[in-house]
């Protein structure tokens, strides 16, 4: 069950972050001769592009994920609580807006379409591949550990993680041979095992919050 659990919300990051992202990481990269002859021109400052580049984000990017949420949650068979249910709708609407703000940071960045789509692999890929879903905290080198903590992947997953898991309830598990039994915390059985903390729910949240932040006016204050 938590396998099953992991998977399901594992699938959920990755789906939203590269639905999202992968779309605009050649936006500015594309458009980038047409815009520089109007810019030279006079027409308008290069501030402009940005928000211009992105009409209905503010819409699209929160109904969109909300729909995933409210399709997927129940039918997959997730914590059936209302309030877990709005916070992984939450977690998730972030973890797309971030994707999305990244993407087009790494499309500012970029000269040029190929460079664009090399980035944005390069640049991604390893920090999502040290995300908790893979390796346990503890484990991973520390020389490479930092790398996570500039992705959305370490904190979503984990974010999501305890809130399926938080205050789940004893069960009582049988012995065998002997036929005793055993109060098992589940909740906090399954955060030990995973190595995470129930007090990082909303640090993760707030983190990723921060990173979108960052990732939208990056592009603003470097141009």
């Amino acid at each position: 069950m938590v396998a099953n659990i992991s998977g399901v919300l594992f699938v959920f990051v990755t789906n939203m972050s590269f639905a999202n992202m992968f779309p605009v990481v050649t936006t500015f990269s594309a458009e980038m001769p047409l815009f520089l002859r109007e810019h030279w021109n006079g027409l308008y400052p290069h501030r402009c592009l940005l928000p211009h580049a992105q009409p209905g984000r503010t819409t699209s990017l929160y109904h969109q994920p909300l729909r995933f949420v409210c399709i997927t949650y129940y039918m997959i068979g997730l914590r059936p609580e209302p309030e877990h249910f709005f916070l992984t709708s939450l977690i998730i609407i972030l973890v797309a807006n971030t994707a999305v703000s990244y993407g087009y940071m790494i499309s500012c960045i970029a000269k040029n379409y190929q460079t664009a789509l090399v980035l944005s692999h390069a640049s991604h890929l390893p920090a999502a591949a040290l995300r908790r879903f893979y390796m346990k905290p503890g484990t991973i080198p520390p020389y490479l550990d930092w790398l996570s903590y500039l992705s959305w992947f370490k904190y979503s997953f984990e974010a999501l993680t305890i809130n399926q898991w938080i205050d789940w309830g004893n069960e009582t598990i049988f012995l065998y041979p002997n036929g005793t039994t055993l109060e098992v915390d589940i909740g906090h059985a399954v955060m030990e095992k995973l190595g995470f903390d129930v007090s990082n729910l909303w640090v993760d949240v707030g983190a990723m919050f921060a990173l979108l932040v960052a990732t939208e006016l990056w592009p603003f204050f470097s141009s």
